[in-house]
């Protein structure tokens, strides 16, 4: 066999060159000397160095150095493999290129056979860039999440662990006075039992809960926080301990805080077994990780320190070493002396002998029991401000190199749209480029930066967003880009702008009042005046200093029937607003006068809060509506009298004149006769509205068949239609009978047929329509005839108003008909509409209660 020269050892070269290509598949290794200079480097090495391989043959290791650590870490290098032990640490290089690389180092030494003195020393690295990296963006995350968060930690039964500065902070306990109490001390009792029975058994189950809770600081104050508990689960998935993290949301204002940094490092443990796993050397560190001393273990079998379940895992591990396989950074469970269980990552390296043989395996261990909880706690935490928060990094200039799902979800961009932009795609170019200059002069001074910001999402919305950005640090302290921590404040900032469009809209609706000549009153639910504006002195002589605290009794005279007081508080306590002209007022002074009067209801959550009053003086409307009253009574009663005489002698003359007469006279008779029935008509109409006015009207109910009413009215006006070669169609397929004043719906009925019979041209159509829509009976009055114009239809049931379109055509009319329609459906607690387009046709609808009790 012959020897490797290099290593002046019984390795083959064939054997030589395998174990380097199986290591240099994963791993940087390389040779230097007793002084560092560099014999032999395999091809990973190249690559990752970005050396060429004659460029650091013969160089001192140097050249690799970044520069970056302290160099304690090298002297203890040196002191350590000079002494003959192996060393293992973790180191940062620098490439040819500038760029710098983290390696997981092991640097051994190597004796000369003959000699026994060290001669070389043999170097095996793992890249470990991608973790350092972790790491560092780790730190970022926890400090970009401590200045906004109340972080705590319980065990299972809620006991208090761990509460960061903020929660201290906040809470106003002292942290001594928080550790090992249960959460319940900040319980506000404000909220359900439900709520917390819910969370209770989502965190016990083994999911993350999230929810708003109101708590109590010690010195009796509230505050609510948006909470995300999580809980960290054991080895056989049952929750042992919960991290919550709660964000300020009583007034959106987070303070500045660090989480405590918790790193806790473990020493490696470096043993070595034949491969039957008997220890053959046990050094400090492993008496420190295990408990046990060198003296306890060598000899022993190493399945010793395993627990039970993963004795055969041993087995495993050294029946891949006797393959020559290497185990690297394996992650796995060790007992210690005392019983606890511990996680460990260990790599496994084959112990080879001067022929090249396979005689045992070195472990170097080390313990990330710590490490492990820390990313379950990570993990959690991670998952809770996933829950919250729209979470970014970005390099130096801005453009992003993560986002995670809440930020994809928001923005309304799928991830692969974001990676690789500028941060400014999702500007909303509504602030002042001041804030995006005070941002970046922060953050670029290594400084944490915080403010309200508007983006501007895909489909073009817009949302707001209470921001952190924090630099990311290098380990030289160099800034090497940005997480940004965003929590949504959009529906904060929606009501602040409804707030202040809310005071604006006070302090004009104030201004109308005050300037208004309408009194306006504000009184509490009990009528108590809250308020008077300037037109209530005017109106009542009290001055608002006399009227506020008092109630509007004050102005009672006495002459309003006490039933209008009773209907008006029946309605304003329901809700409902009350309107009536027919309150009899009384001012400071003792004059009277009649009030035109609305009440509204304020309300919230479904009662009245307080009522506004507005009402105006009407005395002299009423004046002149009872003069107009009585004038038209008086009147008319006046006309009547003649007018009877007039055709009843009218009708005596017709009777006694012959036959033959001429028919000029016929014709002025007829004139005289149709003249004195229109005056006789409108008289009566004008009483009628006299009457309604004065409230002389009250219905008399009967039942009454309606097919049979409409068909006689029908009958009665045969005449005027068929004069007019005009059809009538009656579309009604049953008998529909009602309870209301047979009087009363005749009068409606016949005004509405005979206006369709006056505005509809010869040879047209009339179509009348029955229908039932229960509790109301449906009648429908169309015609094809001249129509309203639209700009005139606001007008029509006006009193004495008549449509333009139609005063050539029938200039006889008072414009009186469609006001007592109106008035009479109404009095029979009904209403009418209709529909009407010029040169088409009009079609009236009459609604009427089918039963009194509807009325």
């Amino acid at each position: 066999m012959n020897k490797h020269p290099e290593l002046g050892s019984n390795l083959s070269e064939q054997d030589f060159n395998a174990l380097l290509t199986a290591l240099g598949s994963t791993a940087l290794v390389s040779m230097t000397d007793v002084k560092g200079n560099i014999l032999y480097i395999n091809d990973t090495f190249v690559k990752v160095s970005k050396y060429k391989r004659e460029e650091l043959i013969g160089q001192n290791h140097r050249i690799l150095k970044s520069g970056h650590q302290p160099q304690e870490i090298f002297d203890d290098l040196w002191r350590t493999i000079s002494s003959g032990k192996i060393w293992r640490g973790e180191i940062k290089n620098k490439a040819k290129d500038g760029s710098y690389y983290w390696v997981d180092t092991s640097i051994a030494p190597v004796a000369d056979p003959k000699t026994k003195k060290i001669d070389r020393y043999i170097a095996v690295r793992f890249l470990i860039t991608e973790r350092k990296e972790q790491e560092e963006n780790f730190e970022a995350t926890l400090q970009a999440l401590n200045e906004t968060a109340l972080v705590s930690m319980t065990d299972a039964k809620g006991n208090i662990l761990y509460a960061n500065d903020k929660f201290v902070e906040v809470s106003k306990y002292k942290r001594e006075e928080l550790i090992g109490q249960n959460h319940r001390i900040l319980k506000s009792e404000h909220q359900s039992q439900e709520i917390f029975d819910h969370l209770w058994e989502t965190i016990s189950s083994g999911k993350i809960w999230r929810g708003e809770i109101k708590n109590k600081a010690k010195d009796g104050s509230y505050y609510w926080v948006d909470t995300s508990i999580a809980p960290i689960l054991n080895d056989v998935g049952v929750p042992d301990r919960y991290i919550a993290i709660r964000f300020l949301i009583t007034d959106q204002k987070n303070t500045s805080e660090k989480l405590e940094s918790i790193i806790e490092s473990s020493d490696d443990a470096i043993i070595s077994k034949n491969l039957r796993g008997k220890i053959l050397s046990w050094n400090s560190g492993a008496e420190k990780l295990y408990g046990y001393n060198e003296q306890e273990m060598v000899g022993q079998d190493i399945r010793l320190i395993a627990p039970d379940a993963l004795k055969d895992e041993i087995d495993v591990i050294l029946e891949k070493l006797c393959n020559g396989e290497r185990v690297e950074h394996f992650e796995t469970q060790r007992r210690k002396k005392d019983g606890e269980i511990i996680d460990i990552s260990m790599t496994v390296s084959p112990l080879i002998d001067s022929t090249g043989q396979i005689f045992g395996a070195s472990t170097i261990a080390r313990d990330i029991t710590e490490k492990k909880k820390k990313e379950s706690t990570l993990a959690a935490t991670l998952a809770s401000l996933n829950q919250a928060a729209l979470v970014s990094m970005t390099d130096l200039q801005g453009n992003i190199t993560y986002a995670n799902d809440k930020f994809v979800e928001v923005s309304k961009y799928k991830r692969e749209e974001l990676i690789g932009q500028n941060h400014r795609i999702l500007k909303s170019g509504h602030q002042p480029q001041e804030i995006f200059d005070d941002l970046w002069g922060t953050i670029s001074d290594g400084r944490t930066w915080r403010g309200e910001i508007e983006n501007k999402a895909k489909d073009g919305s817009f949302y707001w967003v209470d921001t952190t950005i924090t630099p990311i640090l290098n380990a030289q302290y160099v800034s090497t880009g940005y997480m940004a921590v965003r929590f949504l404040i959009t529906d904060k900032k929606e009501a602040e702008l409804k707030l202040q469009k809310a005071f604006g809209d006070i302090q004009k609706f104030m201004l109308a009042v005050e300037r208004s000549y309408e009194t306006t009153v504000i009184t509490d639910t009990n009528g108590i005046i809250q308020y008077v504006n300037p037109a209530f002195t005017k109106l009542t002589g009290y001055t608002a200093k006399e009227a506020i605290g008092k109630n509007p009794r004050v102005l009672q005279s006495g002459k309003t029937p006490k039933a209008v007081y009773e209907n008006m508080w029946s309605l304003i306590a329901n809700g409902e607003s009350f309107v009536s002209d027919e309150l009899v007022n009384k001012r400071k002074d003792g004059s009277e006068y009649y009030a035109d009067i609305a009440i509204y209801p304020v309300m919230e959550g479904g009662k009245p809060q307080f009522f506004v009053a507005i009402q105006r003086d009407v005395t002299q409307r009423k004046k002149e509506e009872r003069a107009k009253a009585e004038f038209v009574s008086i009147a008319s009663h006046q006309l009547r009298t003649p007018l009877t005489a007039i055709r009843w002698s009218l009708g005596r003359f017709s009777k006694n004149l012959p036959d033959n007469i001429d028919d000029p006279s016929k014709t002025l008779l007829d004139a005289a006769m149709n003249a004195s029935k229109r005056m006789g008509e409108t008289i009566n109409a004008m009483l009628n509205m006299s009457r309604l006015a004065a409230g002389k009207i009250a219905p008399t109910i009967t039942d009454v068949h309606f097919n049979t009413l409409l068909k006689e009215m029908c009958h009665e006006l045969e005449p005027q239609y068929t004069a007019k070669h005009i059809t009538v169609d009656i579309q009604c397929s049953e008998e529909w009978s009602l309870r209301t004043d047979e009087k009363l719906l005749k009068e409606i009925i016949n005004n509405l047929l005979t206006n369709a019979i006056k505005y509809t041209p010869p040879q047209g159509k009339i179509s009348i329509g029955i229908r039932k829509d229960d509790p109301l009976l449906i009648i429908d009055i169309a015609d094809n005839g001249y129509g309203i114009p639209k700009a005139q239809q606001e007008n029509i049931f006006s009193k004495f108003f008549r449509a333009d379109n139609v005063l050539d055509k029938e200039p006889d009319g008072n414009g009186i008909g469609l006001y007592l329609v109106k008035e009479l459906a109404k009095l029979l607690g009904g209403n009418v509409t209709f529909v009407s387009k010029e040169g088409t046709g009009t079609t009236f609808t009459v609604t009427l209660p089918l039963a009194p009790e509807s009325l």
